[in-house]
């Protein structure tokens, strides 16, 4: 049962209005009145069934330890989304996100083909708003965008009390548990444990 003020990130087959707007054939406008012709532009109602994806929510808690990377970090990601299952779906990283660089971000977000999700979503929040900052936008579109935001409850104040969502799936990670990885160019999902492979190393010369 979803909690109270649950947001839904549905899955569920649904009805959506498709709203087309028709122009009459070039030939046959001029030999129509302009009743006809208004008849003919009004926008025609038409239902359309639609499945929505599903949504996996990934939860990241706490840092990441001294010396570990973004690499081994999307590694690790990459590995627990491919073995979970994400293909044709959206991953949302939805809490514990306040630790993590934009950069680390962008890193996970854009390794989705590799993990095969339609894509790995950040919610917007202050340091969307710095990047904003960075690439020149101006303090006015700045404030319109986080005031947009704001209103329609896609913005994340990591001090404010967060709204309970509900997904389709759910993956957890607690980033201090992330490990030195090492992975070839190819197949990233087989990345291994650097401990792991010294061991491996190891027997291989014994």
């Amino acid at each position: 049962m979803r909690p109270p003020g649950a947001i839904l990130a549905p899955d569920e087959s649904i009805i959506v209005t498709v709203f087309k707007f028709v122009e009459p054939p070039e030939n046959n406008e001029k030999q129509m009145d302009q009743k006809s012709r208004v008849k003919f532009k009004i926008m025609s109602l038409k239902p359309m069934s639609m499945v929505l994806p599903g949504v996996v929510g990934f939860k990241l808690l706490g840092k990441l330890r001294d010396g570990v990377t973004a690499t081994d970090l999307v590694l690790t990601v990459t590995q627990m989304l491919r073995k979970h299952g994400v293909v044709g779906k959206f991953v949302e990283f939805y809490e514990g996100m306040g630790k993590l660089s934009l950069a680390d971000r962008a890193t996970i977000a854009n390794m989705s083909p590799d993990y095969g999700a339609t894509m790995g979503f950040f919610p917007v929040d202050h340091l969307t708003l710095q990047y904003l900052q960075l690439t020149g936008r101006s303090d006015e579109t700045i404030a319109m965008i986080e005031s947009y935001l704001r209103t329609n409850k896609m913005f994340v104040d990591y001090n404010e009390p967060q709204i309970e969502k509900v997904y389709s799936s759910y993956l957890e990670l607690k980033l201090e548990d992330v490990e030195l990885c090492i992975s070839g160019a190819k197949e990233v999902n087989n990345s291994r444990g650097a401990e792991h492979s010294r061991d491996d190393e190891d027997d291989s010369v014994a």
